[in-house]
C-alpha cells in the first residue's frame, strides 16, 4: 500500500495538487477570460468591470479656508461652556447655512442651522439678540463691521475670541452691529 503525502497546514489533499490552486503569476481580470457562447451562437458579449481613475483623498479644508467666521463664533461660544468643538464641526455647520455668494452667513442662519441640526453634537438652548445693557449671563456673539467687511467674534468679557485666537478688543478697528446671546 502506498503512504499519502503530507501536505502542509491548511492544505488537503483533495485540492493541494490541482493546478486551479496554483498561483498564475497575474491577477484575474474579465477581459482576459475567453469569450463563451450564448445558446449556440458565436461568441457573446464580453462584460467587463469599467476602470474608474483613482480617487484621491481631498484636501482637508479648515476653517481659515473659508468666511465661516459665524460658526466660528459659535463655536467659540461652545468651547466657552465647556464644550469641545473642532475645525471639522465649524466647516459642517458652515455648509449648512453657507451663502452661495461667498459672502458667509448671517449669525440668524448660523444659529438657526445649530439649533436643528446641531454643533458638535450640542444645540443651544436658547439665543437672541442681546438687548440690555445688563451684562449677560454668557459670552456674546458680536458682529461687526470692519473696514474689511463684516466678521463675528466672541465677547467673554475680557477678551474677543477671533478664528480661535484671544484678541483685545482694541485691536479692532470696528463698529459692533450686533450682539448675540447663546445658552448652551
Amino acid at each position: 500500500m502506498k503512504k499519502k503525502a503530507r501536505h502542509g497546514k491548511g492544505h488537503t489533499g483533495k485540492h493541494s495538487g490541482t493546478h486551479k490552486h496554483h498561483a498564475h503569476g497575474h491577477k484575474h481580470h474579465p477581459s482576459h477570460q475567453p469569450v463563451h457562447g450564448h445558446g449556440g451562437g458565436g461568441g457573446g458579449p464580453v462584460h467587463v468591470k469599467a476602470k474608474h481613475p483613482h480617487h484621491h483623498r481631498g484636501l482637508a479644508v479648515t476653517p481659515s479656508d473659508l468666511a465661516c467666521c459665524a460658526a466660528e463664533a459659535l463655536a467659540a461660544s461652545l468651547r466657552l461652556a465647556g464644550w469641545p468643538a473642532g475645525d471639522e464641526d465649524v466647516v459642517t455647520l458652515f455648509g449648512l447655512t453657507a451663502d452661495t455668494g461667498g459672502d458667509g452667513a448671517t449669525m440668524l442662519a448660523t444659529l438657526e442651522a445649530a439649533a436643528e441640526f446641531g454643533l458638535a453634537g450640542r444645540k443651544p438652548r436658547s439665543f437672541g439678540l442681546a438687548l440690555s445693557a445688563v451684562p449677560p449671563a454668557y459670552p456674546l456673539i458680536l458682529g461687526l463691521s470692519l473696514p474689511e467687511g463684516r466678521h463675528f467674534v466672541t465677547d467673554d468679557g475680557a477678551v474677543w475670541w477671533s478664528w480661535g485666537e484671544p484678541m483685545c478688543p482694541c485691536e479692532f478697528d470696528a463698529v459692533i452691529e450686533e450682539a448675540w446671546e447663546v445658552a448652551w
